[in-house]
């Protein structure tokens, strides 16, 4: 799963002092890299 998470096919963009990444939509991992990013964003802050 590591490299899998690693070798995502994606742009960083920075603009206005923050990091985008854009993931390839067609790429087989896009919907799971984007599923868990967002339930790691949802956690609540310790």
């Amino acid at each position: 799963m590591r490299l899998r998470i690693l070798a995502t096919a994606g742009r960083l963009i920075r603009t206005a002092r923050r990091h985008i990444l854009h993931i390839d939509p067609t790429w087989p991992w896009a919907t799971t890299i984007t599923t868990a990013h967002a339930r790691l964003c949802a956690l609540p802050v310790p």
